[in-house]
């Protein structure tokens, strides 16, 4: 139990059965020191560093929208004071941490950018607890105190290879854009994919600024090897002659682009003969809704998406049909980061326990939400299947519960796309 009350009756009862056990005296006090580390951190005042120019200056916006909206609708008597601190100037990061520290701050939001995240990850202390809105990597250890939160697209990367090794795949195709994103995510994929178990991939890459996706996916499907593979199997069919099922070389495609590229790559991917294969994509292809003139070529598609763009309680005052209005026009690309300053905000009582475990969750607008051993403030996010109102799958399930079976396991019967039934 996790209650103290519910604990003591049975704890009295232990004690006088065996009164003079060596562990009587610290059992009570060791339970109640544990419990007060799951404990939420009372927290009077927080600092938050945001940009108030620069290039960071409007996602900014869009993150203090959401975390005073949070704050807002926190109705508890220990709300915490929220003061705000320009952090433009990246260079200045430390003579600004300490000031926030020497004028009563429990714990820090920010900063953004990640030159300056990179400046406390190689620090050896911190003054107070920082859960900065980036993320980096470095050589060296970075202090115990300081998280690190972003909505990375290296992550969900991730997450499309765990989903489709859940999902019993086991031979991708990879179509990505040779842009430094593209690239990182890309690897990220693929190497996440072999940790899974999973062998070689099949991936091509195209040209981010191309209007011609033709070329670039008939390489990776090898559209004509497919197409008379088909012909040749329809043929048996019709006759009735007996045939062996083609090798498929890719059970899946995962397919890296923003909205307007996955508008014009799912139809090549059906026009090149490989209709019947499953695509996955990233949040990046879908931006909340789906037009009339969209819903042909994007249906089908699978991707992770944080909780809160589903709109699942629309009448909470905190969900998307709740906010989303708050955002101008020219900000309206970073919708996104209204639930990522909802979640820095509610997360940070928490980050003490989720500190403990790996399995320790917390449910956040962008995805449930778990630190990694380098105190790295992941999610799990939440997938659906694109049509004109998406419909859920299931969460991405943690990483070390999965793997990728291996090929000499018998083939699901193959079917033929529809169009050559």
């Amino acid at each position: 139990p996790n209650a103290p009350e519910e604990i003591i009756a049975p704890y009295r009862e232990w004690r006088d059965l065996y009164p003079d056990h060596p562990a009587v005296p610290g059992l009570l006090t060791s339970y109640y020191s544990h419990q007060q580390q799951l404990a939420p951190v009372e927290i009077h005042q927080v600092a938050v560093l945001l940009p108030v120019s620069g290039p960071y200056a409007i996602p900014a916006k869009a993150i203090r929208d959401g975390l005073m909206s949070a704050w807002y609708n926190d109705t508890s008597e220990n709300r915490p004071r929220v003061k705000f601190y320009d952090s433009s100037n990246a260079d200045q990061i430390w003579p600004l941490l300490n000031r926030v520290a020497d004028e009563g701050a429990d714990m820090v939001i920010g900063p953004l950018s990640k030159q300056a995240v990179l400046q406390l990850a190689r620090a050896g202390s911190l003054p107070l607890p920082v859960l900065a809105l980036n993320q980096v990597n470095t050589d060296s250890v970075p202090p115990q105190n300081l998280y690190q939160y972003s909505l990375s697209p290296e992550d969900e990367a991730r997450q499309v290879a765990v989903w489709a090794a859940y999902q019993g795949y086991r031979e991708p195709a990879m179509l990505y854009p040779s842009a430094r994103l593209g690239e990182r995510m890309a690897t990220t994929f693929m190497e996440t994919w072999r940790k899974l178990g999973g062998g070689s991939l099949r991936s091509q890459s195209y040209d981010p600024g191309t209007r011609d996706f033709s070329t670039p996916v008939a390489q990776l499907v090898r559209s004509k090897q497919r197409k008379a593979q088909l012909e040749e199997l329809k043929k048996a069919r019709e006759e009735n002659l007996p045939y062996t099922l083609p090798p498929r070389g890719m059970d899946f495609i995962f397919a890296i682009g923003n909205k307007q590229q996955m508008k014009q790559i799912r139809p090549m991917l059906q026009f090149h003969y490989a209709e019947d294969l499953p695509v996955l994509s990233t949040s990046r292809a879908w931006d909340g809704q789906l037009k009339n003139d969209e819903r042909f070529d994007m249906a089908g598609i699978m991707l992770p998406e944080m909780p809160w763009m589903l709109n699942l309680e629309p009448e909470n005052p905190l969900s998307r049909s709740s906010l989303q209005d708050y955002l101008a026009r020219g900000e309206r690309k970073y919708l996104r980061l209204l639930p990522m300053g909802i979640d820095a905000y509610q997360v940070l009582p928490q980050l003490r326990k989720l500190a403990m475990s790996d399995l320790t969750l917390f449910e956040g607008k962008t995805g449930l939400l778990y630190l990694d051993d380098k105190h790295q403030l992941r999610r799990r996010m939440t997938w659906i299947i694109l049509q004109a109102e998406p419909r859920i799958l299931g969460t991405t399930p943690p990483e070390n519960t999965v793997s990728v079976l291996p090929l000499d396991l018998p083939d699901e019967p193959e079917s033929l796309p529809p169009a050559q039934r």
